[in-house]
């Protein structure tokens, strides 16, 4: 373990060194702790946590055990702030891709029944059936909110199709009514 420091940062410490040297909370050299049942595995466990941490792996270790590792604990602490903002970029890039991907996913849908502006003002309209979000922000926030976008789609084309009739019916109506009526009582559109 010594051996993975950096020549300087051993401040002469070998092995037979460390276990010459009074173990703290035992009063023990380390020779002797480590020959002990009660201090052997928690000695032992820490140890083995500085050698994860001096190959690069798992967190820091609670003590030195008077080892000179005080640089390698500064090392390893600038790469696990290293490797925590690369792990938040990546994750910040795989919501940005999912987010553009429910969008997009959103707007295929959304072009299938609406154009133009019609397009436009439904998609940039905050919606109280939507917790005052617009269909687009809602569809980029989850799986559940582009649910939701699709059923206020759904029902946004329903009642679109549905006010399409009824205008239709109004103006067969209408025909039928000034067919029948005397030109000067005929309904005016």
């Amino acid at each position: 373990m010594l051996g993975e420091l950096q020549g300087n940062e051993r401040a002469g410490m070998t092995g037979e060194l460390w276990l010459q040297s009074i173990h703290p909370e035992s009063g023990l050299t380390y020779r002797k702790a480590l020959l002990s049942d009660i201090e052997a595995p928690k000695i032992v466990g820490q140890v083995k946590g500085i050698a994860a941490m001096l190959a690069g792996q798992g967190p820091l270790p609670p003590a030195t055990l008077g080892l000179p590792i005080e640089a390698a604990i500064a090392r390893r602490k600038v790469q696990m702030a290293t490797q925590a903002q690369e792990r938040c970029e990546k994750q910040l890039q795989e919501a940005t891709r999912n987010r553009q991907s429910r969008h997009d996913r959103f707007c295929i849908d959304d072009e299938k029944g609406l154009n133009g502006s019609e397009l436009n003002t439904f998609l940039h309209s905050k919606r109280a059936d939507l917790h005052d979000m617009t269909p687009l922000e809602s569809a980029e926030e989850g799986e559940v909110g582009l649910g939701r976008a699709r059923e206020a789609l759904s029902a946004f084309l329903r009642q679109r199709r549905m006010d399409a009739e009824k205008a239709e019916y109004q103006g067969r109506i209408t025909d039928l009514a000034n067919r029948r009526l005397p030109v000067n009582t005929r309904w005016r559109s």
